[in-house]
């Protein structure tokens, strides 16, 4: 049995189990399958239209929110995953559907999102210089620091990778911005070639995968997966890689 190809989803994104096509009615034996062969997550980012100065600001954000979740349902059908609707919480933070995470993110240049049979968090910050109260809420300067070595980079990209990768574990654990502080870079091991950071939260620690393309840092964590597919507007990047 195989899911995932093309000749196992049909164009509503559900998953097949032997020839035949499971629906939402079969959520639960649908959503185990899933999980047993979904081992690469599907990360998508497109360009953001319509953010030329003739729209207004509140347009530009409408236009923002829809290409992200076009993103987010292109993302979804890579995975056999189908989104009959998308409903957030009191708080603004996605709700699953029949046990489907989905996790969606959007800047005036990039829109981005992923989706998954597990809790998971998505992220793209372009590389720029903050405010001090943003640095000091955000990062120490030993983090910064300790991210400017291992990546070989300026404190801007350093302070950029920091902030998206705690963005995005906090999507995963539903808290948003309020949790903040309770993230703080984890771990550097040196023998995990995977782009990204370790980041610790509530004593527990998690891997963030991250790209950099284009003068953006995208982020995304899952941490029942191991390996991200990335589709940055059409540029393939492979399941693994090197810092």
């Amino acid at each position: 049995m195989r899911l995932g190809s093309k000749s196992d989803t049909k164009t509503t994104g559900f998953p097949v189990l032997d020839g035949q096509e499971l629906t939402d009615k079969d959520g639960f034996k649908a959503t185990l399958l899933l999980r047993k062969h979904m081992n690469v997550l599907h990360a998508v980012i497109r360009p953001t239209p319509g953010q030329d100065r003739e729209h207004s600001s509140r347009e530009r954000v409408l236009h923002q929110k829809v290409a992200a979740r076009e993103a987010l349902h292109e993302a979804a059908s890579r995975q056999g995953i189908h989104f009959p609707s998308l409903d957030r919480d009191e708080h603004g933070a996605p709700l699953p559907v029949r046990g489907r995470y989905w996790s969606i993110t959007h800047t005036a240049e990039y829109v981005a999102g992923a989706a998954a049979v597990w809790p998971l968090g998505i992220d793209i910050e372009r590389l720029r210089t903050p405010s001090a109260e943003v640095i000091a809420e955000a990062a120490s300067p030993g983090e910064i620091d300790m991210v400017r070595k291992l990546f070989e980079v300026c404190e801007v990209e350093a302070f950029t990778r920091i902030w998206s990768a705690k963005e995005a574990l906090l999507k995963l654990s539903g808290e948003g911005l309020a949790g903040l502080s309770k993230c703080t870079i984890g771990s550097t091991n040196l023998t995990d070639t995977r782009p990204g950071l370790w980041i610790r939260h509530d004593r527990m620690e998690h891997f963030v995968h991250q790209m950099l393309r284009d003068d953006h840092i995208a982020s995304v964590t899952c941490d029942q997966v191991q390996q991200v597919q990335w589709d940055w507007h059409g540029h393939l990047v492979g399941a693994r890689g090197t810092r």
